[in-house]
């Protein structure tokens, strides 16, 4: 227990707590800046929840014609690609059964044609398993709500990197501290003494990852409630636009309960990450550079791979894939459930979806 508060005491420098503290400052200004920014398309993302807050108290039948009507209407541009764009997600949502109706018949076309081919295997394993997939999905009623509240907190890029840049800082502290002060030959006498020692850095590292976890996503989960409409967390996953591919039969409440649990653990492997190349590494610039290399070969693969390649399992599980939570929880849940080998075929049919 000594050797664990003296690696917290480590992180409570002034320099490391103040950086620290503006970083996790910094994560609620810019995500509201960026709330009230005109994006491309000439709307902010508080218009386009204000615009959902309008048609929340429609019924299924007159919201799409609502809708339309707004567009018409509309004389700015950013209104009317605002009206578009709810349209479009507005119908994805009534419109879910001819979805799940498609799914099949490209499964069952995909079949047909490698079946004339002689071309089976993989292709109509993948066929077969995605209709039966998806045919669990029948009699779901996914609704047509504000999912802007959920994003904020599942689907956010900026925390998701402001909390890789902290876990980076924290690594550096939690290794770089022997080495600065010419401790690390002292405490390589014994093997039990690094083991110990590795322990608690890691101990304190998990310890680190559920706080700013709790801090970072806790802040925009408060900022949801305060600018955002309610979240229904009785609602089909499938009423999230984004997650509208998802195979899974879950409310969005229960997709929560399992987000977090991943988020977690994929931040306590990218901070034991970011440790071993400290601990491999004797120059801090070297560090920097290993990290550097690092992202940049994992951002090419997530880039240039395609989801339907033998190589797609680059693309989804790595560094740059594993900040954005929300969708490797679905592949990786895929994965786990189905044959490994199926992967890519389900990865094409939800990045369809989240592109």
């Amino acid at each position: 227990m000594d050797i664990v508060k003296n690696e917290i005491c480590k992180l409570l420098t002034k320099r490391t707590v103040l950086i620290l503290l503006l970083l996790l400052v910094l994560n609620p200004v810019l995500g509201l800046y960026t709330m009230n920014t005109v994006n491309d398309d000439g709307y902010t993302d508080k218009d386009y929840s204000a615009l959902y807050g309008e048609i929340s108290n429609y019924s299924r039948e007159d919201v799409l014609p609502e809708i339309e009507q707004r567009q018409m209407t509309a004389e700015a541009y950013g209104r009317i690609s605002l009206c578009s764009r709810v349209y479009k997600e507005a119908l994805a949502c009534l419109s879910y059964d001819e979805y799940l109706d498609s799914v099949n018949e490209k499964a069952d076309e995909i079949s047909i044609m490698n079946k004339f081919s002689g071309n089976g295997g993989f292709a109509e394993k993948n066929a077969a398993k995605t209709s039966r997939v998806y045919s669990k999905l029948n009699g779901t009623v996914p609704e047509v709500i504000d999912a802007s509240g959920l994003l904020n907190i599942t689907d956010n890029e900026l925390t998701d990197y402001v909390a890789v840049i902290m876990l980076f800082i924290i690594a550096l502290n939690l290794v770089f501290y022997e080495k600065s002060e010419n401790q690390l030959a002292l405490l390589r006498t014994t093997a039990r003494g690094r083991r110990q020692l590795m322990a608690s850095k890691s101990f304190v590292m998990i310890m680190a990852v559920i706080l700013i976890t709790l801090l970072l996503y806790g802040i925009n989960a408060v900022i949801s409630m305060c600018f955002y409409n309610p979240i229904n967390l009785k609602s089909p996953l499938q009423s999230v636009y984004l997650y509208y591919g998802s195979p899974f039969r879950l409310s969005i409440g229960q997709f929560l309960a399992c987000y977090f649990p991943v988020k977690i653990i994929s931040f306590i492997l990218l901070g034991l990450f970011f440790m071993l190349i400290c601990a491999a590494l004797d120059n801090i610039i070297f560090v920097f550079v290993a990290s550097a290399v690092t992202v940049v070969i994992e951002a090419i693969c997530y880039t240039t791979i395609s989801g339907t390649s033998f190589l797609a399992f680059l693309k989804y599980i790595n560094i740059m894939y594993g900040v954005r939570t929300g969708r490797l929880f679905l592949i990786m849940s895929i994965s786990i459930c189905l044959d490994i080998r199926l992967i890519p075929g389900y990865c094409m049919a939800y990045s369809g979806f989240c592109v």
